[in-house]
């Protein structure tokens, strides 16, 4: 994951260079604005750190819990993973954003229950999670390296490096649970 580059930094140059450049995300709990639907907002404003090039930012808002998410904020991050972290600048900056773009949210810092984000890869990587065999790709034995992408695909990208560590450890494979065991919170009644 975002890690990746620093670990693989660690073997001198005996990697393949994954080039993962990363985008940071923000996104915020607050008092519902929607019931029953989630909505995309676009905004009003170019998006100068687009990461991709689509003109403009899209917000969504999504009822959850009797709340609403919304996000996403995504700027490019530049640093070390170990130093992220939420801003008080860029929570503010989505406040504004999405009160000017949806006049009648009327949202306030008070009102911002929760900020949450996290890193992910762009560029290539976005599409699509990547895994490395660094013994076929850079003649490094025991190394494999994953690059995720989508929330939804992580139950699918540990099973298939689960499988390839099996694999190359010739051992036989326990029975996977992962596909009919939900997740942690993930009995809602009404989805």
């Amino acid at each position: 994951g975002p890690w990746s580059d620093i670990v693989l930094g660690l073997l001198n140059g005996r990697y393949r260079d994954c080039e993962v450049i990363l985008s940071k995300g923000v996104q915020i709990i607050t008092r519902s604005l929607t019931l029953r639907h989630a909505v995309a907002i676009p905004s009003r404003y170019k998006d100068p750190d687009a990461v991709a090039s689509r003109g403009f930012r899209h917000y969504f808002i999504t009822p959850w819990r009797n709340h609403s998410a919304i996000g996403t904020a995504d700027v490019m991050y530049r640093g070390n993973p170990d130093d992220f972290k939420i801003t008080e600048e860029e929570i503010e900056a989505l406040i504004r954003e999405i009160n000017e773009s949806y006049p009648g949210a009327g949202l306030k810092r008070e009102g911002v229950k929760l900020a949450f984000g996290g890193l992910r890869p762009v560029g290539k990587l976005a599409r699509r999670y990547q895994i490395y065999d660094h013994q076929k790709v850079d003649g490094v034995a025991g190394l494999i390296t994953a690059i995720g992408v989508k929330y939804t695909e992580a139950r699918i990208l540990a099973e298939k490096i689960i499988d390839l560590v099996f694999m190359k450890l010739r051992k036989g494979m326990p029975k996977a649970l992962t596909a009919a065991t939900p997740l942690h919170g993930g009995q809602i009644k009404r989805f």
